[in-house]
């Protein structure tokens, strides 16, 4: 589905105005850019666990530390089956 599409099931379902949900939807989207910047900002050390925790909220810092983890993990996983014969 393209993103009109979607816009367009929004305002049927929602029966807001289209410019209401254009609103909402910008909204949504920056407090995302403004979460994953924060948590950014953690996890390369520039901010604490706390400012980060106190910004966006425990559960994103938590979730954030989980995927970095797995990430890590898998990384290794790769790098280990690249260097073995």
């Amino acid at each position: 589905m393209s993103t009109g599409s979607f816009l367009e099931q929004l305002v049927r379902d929602t029966r807001k105005p289209e410019a209401e949900v254009l609103a909402l939807a910008v909204e949504a989207g920056v407090r995302q850019l403004w979460r994953e910047h924060v948590l950014g900002q953690y996890l390369r050390g520039e901010i604490s666990r706390q400012q980060a925790a106190e910004t966006v909220g425990m559960d994103w810092v938590d979730m954030a530390e989980r995927q970095r983890r797995a990430m890590e993990e898998d990384l290794e996983w790769g790098l280990a089956k690249t260097s073995s014969p």
